[in-house]
This record gives C-alpha cells, structure tokens and sequence, in this order.
C-alpha cells in the first residue's frame, strides 16, 4: 500500500508542476485567463496530494509501530520505496521552487497594476487601510 500511495503522490507532484510551468509560461505571455482556468484542477490537484500525504504518513506510522524503536525511516523501507520516498521529496522542493518563480512573477504583475491604477486615480491614504480619492482627480464625462 505504501507504494501504491507514494507512485500516486509522485503523479500528483508531476501534474501540479506541469501546471506551474504553465502558469509562469501565461502570467509571462499576459495569457491571464488560461491561469484562471487553471485553477480548479489546481486546487482538484492539491486536495488529492493531502489526501495522498494522509494515508502515507499513517502507512509510516503503522510501519514503525511493527518495527524496533530509534529505527530510520530509511531501514523501514524496502529499496524501491526509498527510492520513491527520495524522488517524492526532490519533486516537492522542484514544486516548491516553481511555485516561488510564479509568486515572483505574480507580484510583480500586481504591483503593475496597482502603480498604473494610483496613475489613473491618485489616492491618499488615510491611516494603515484606508484610502481616499484626490478631490481632483475624479474623472469628467463629456457629452
């Protein structure tokens, strides 16, 4: 069961950082709605990896029970499960870089638009959360 479990968590990892690269890839092309699209296989993704995390860390758990005490996790395992357990932890660090990348990226689009926003329509602010239009800056309709 446990390698069934780490197989699938490891096909979770690889389809969530495909859909990273994909969304670095459109924030960079401005291609905005096909991250949005996105999204709900995301977040489909990510509720299956916890899911997946749950029944390993109680197949751990049930493995160490059977086992001496002070014993590594590593000599629990069997080789192709060691190997699986390695190659689901290099996956969540290459995960966890990508997701950085796009976070990056994602801020720097915001900042963007609030910069080009305050252009448009300068505000003041008004203590930590509050901001008021400049009296001066609404703008006129002509007819």
């Amino acid at each position: 069961m446990l390698t069934e479990e780490l197989n699938k968590i490891n096909k979770v990892l690889d389809d969530l950082i495909h859909i990273v690269i994909k969304d670095i890839e459109d924030v960079r092309l401005a291609s905005h709605d096909n991250v949005f699209a996105r999204k709900k296989a995301k977040e489909e993704l990510i509720k299956c990896f916890g899911n997946h995390k749950s029944l390993i860390d109680n197949e751990i758990v049930k493995l160490s029970n059977d086992t001496e005490e002070n014993q590594d996790i590593n000599s629990m395992l069997n080789q192709e499960q060691s190997s699986l357990l390695d190659s689901f932890r290099i996956k969540l660090q290459d995960l966890q870089d990508k997701n950085q990348i796009l976070a990056r990226l994602v801020l720097s689009v915001c900042e963007f638009y609030n910069k080009l926003l305050e252009q448009m329509v300068p505000t003041e602010s008004i203590g930590y959360s509050t901001n008021k239009l400049k009296s001066s800056t609404y703008f006129n309709l002509r007819g």
